[in-house]
């Protein structure tokens, strides 16, 4: 398998340019993402790389397909992704302080002007 840095967990296939493959390390989040296309009708070929290291659920869907699949795969990683403040305290702590510091920068404006 190809091992190149990428931001993204979907590719054009290495052999067959008329294929995309997606990517997932938990069975979980694959599983997801196979009800999604399933739901929205759209033909694909799953596979489970036992001897990678970690081990990969790939799905191989066509191009053809590729803005119903990628749709899929947003809301996929959408439904699992965590919160980037999950304390609900630090939170309002945080806006608080940005409010904070940018009526700070309008005051300093306009008593500059």
């Amino acid at each position: 398998m190809d091992r190149r840095i990428r931001f993204t967990n979907f590719y054009e296939h290495p052999e067959d340019s008329r294929f995309y493959v997606y990517e997932f390390f938990h069975e979980y989040i694959a599983d997801y993402f196979e009800e999604l296309l399933v739901s929205r009708g759209v033909t694909f070929e799953r596979h489970f790389a036992v001897d990678s290291d970690p081990q990969v659920y790939l799905f191989g869907i066509a191009k053809s397909y590729l803005s119903e699949s990628n749709k899929c795969n947003y809301l996929t990683h959408a439904h699992f992704r965590k919160p980037l403040i999950a304390n609900v305290w630090l939170k309002w702590a945080t806006l608080i302080i940005t409010l904070g510091l940018v009526a700070l920068a309008l005051v300093g404006y306009l008593q500059s002007r």
